[in-house]
């Protein structure tokens, strides 16, 4: 997958920039990623800062900045008793540690993303050699300037779906065609769509003329 480095724009909240500089010359991999990494190249409003890890030492260390007198929620799984993320409020800001899955690299992470314009990182721990602290993917830089909704991977339909009014309301547009809306009708089987007539999806969540 081809990244490509970026300067950072718009400097993210000021508690950001005490944690990184906690981090940055930890052994720990940490990273900013999805909305708030693009705001930090786009200027847009953030809603929430969302943190994924290397490993379980490294979320452990991040938790333990943050303080668990600051946690509010704990995320648990569909099935199953262990924990996937965790909510903060921190400095008055919304925080999400989310360790379901633990990434080697940048790459991995942009990878699973839902939709291109996520495919933005920052790394607040330890960066790798050849690796940027700040980077993001062609398709990602080119349709958060067109604020353009595309998709990229389907890991959880549901999900993406209930997303995609959330980029609306912040002037993103999704493709309006086929090739969008068919992808989730076909993956979210338990909804009342047919696949091959995603015209109730799109009435649902309709895309701006």
């Amino acid at each position: 997958m081809e990244i490509l480095a970026l300067e950072v724009r718009h400097q993210p909240a000021p508690f950001f920039s005490e944690l990184a500089e906690r981090f940055r010359r930890s052994t720990h991999r940490i990273w900013l990623v999805g909305g708030a990494a693009r705001s930090m190249h786009t200027g847009e409003p953030v809603a929430d800062y969302d943190f994924v890890f290397g490993d379980m030492d490294s979320a452990i260390a991040f938790r333990k900045y943050l303080g668990l007198e600051n946690r509010i929620s704990i995320t648990y799984p569909h099935q199953g008793d262990k924990p996937i993320g965790e909510d903060y409020r921190y400095s008055g800001n919304s925080v999400q540690l989310k360790f379901g899955k633990f990434y080697a690299e940048a790459a991995e992470q942009l990878d699973s993303a839902d939709f291109t314009v996520c495919q933005f990182y920052y790394a607040v721990g330890a960066v790798d050699p050849g690796e940027s602290r700040f980077g993001a993917t062609p398709a990602a830089i080119n349709d958060a300037s067109l604020k353009r909704l595309r998709l990229h991977r389907l890991t959880q339909p549901a999900g993406t779906l209930a997303r995609i009014p959330k980029f609306i309301a912040r002037g993103y547009l999704p493709e309006s065609n086929v090739s969008f809306y068919r992808p989730l009708v076909e993956e979210i089987r338990f909804l009342p769509y047919d696949a091959n007539d995603f015209e109730p999806i799109r009435k649902a969540y309709p895309v701006p003329s």
